[in-house]
């Protein structure tokens, strides 16, 4: 109809024009009514094909007051003696002792911790591995190397100044040292770490 309208506005003479006109719009109001109608019909289909809960909880749940409490039911046995063979398959949290050896250091250089002299400002706290912890650290390209001690406990600074003598008369010139007392670190520029082992070995860490 609104076609039709427009057509008559813009003064269409021809009568063969007109009729096509409002033949085309009728035909758009057709579809558009054709197209409602089947989405409506969709709508109602999808609507009715899910099946609804008419209660809730639904019928096949085992309701509490339908269990009947007088069944006897499954009984467990509580063994204590049985939990050692559990206690085989649980990981340790700390790790093992180190065994006894004849004689150290060992083949692999290790030696426990004899105790420093009674005294001694600082202290040296070994890792859960019971290793010495030195480190070499390596930056820029390894091109510049620093060797590192951790887990320093007590007088950081007199054990830095301790070990920086020691380290300065061995290779006969200064050292660079850097201390940390956050972190718990010293730190000296160039690879001293088994010099530094063997310092910390006889100081009895």
């Amino acid at each position: 109809m609104a076609l039709s309208i427009k057509a008559v506005c813009l003064g269409v003479r021809s009568t063969q024009q007109s009729l096509f006109l409002l033949q085309k719009a009728f035909n758009v109001q057709a579809l558009q009514k054709s197209q409602c109608v089947c989405s409506t019909q969709t709508a109602r289909s999808l609507s009715t094909s899910c099946r609804r809960l008419d209660s809730f909880p639904p019928s096949f749940y085992h309701r509490k007051d339908t269990i009947d409490e007088s069944q006897p039911k499954t009984g467990f046995i509580e063994s204590k003696e049985d939990f050692k063979f559990v206690e085989r398959l649980i990981p340790s949290l700390e790790p093992p002792t180190p065994p006894v050896h004849e004689k150290y250091p060992t083949p692999s250089g290790w030696s426990p911790a004899k105790g420093a002299v009674l005294g001694t400002p600082y202290s040296i706290r070994r890792t859960r591995y019971h290793s010495v912890p030195v480190y070499m650290e390596l930056k820029y390209g390894e091109n510049q190397q620093l060797t590192v001690i951790k887990n320093v406990e007590g007088d950081i600074w007199a054990f830095g100044n301790d070990l920086k003598e020691h380290l300065e008369a061995k290779e006969g010139r200064p050292i660079p040292m850097r201390v940390n007392e956050v972190t718990q670190q010293v730190k000296f520029k160039g690879m001293y770490r088994e010099a530094v082992k063997t310092w910390m070995a006889n100081k009895g860490f």
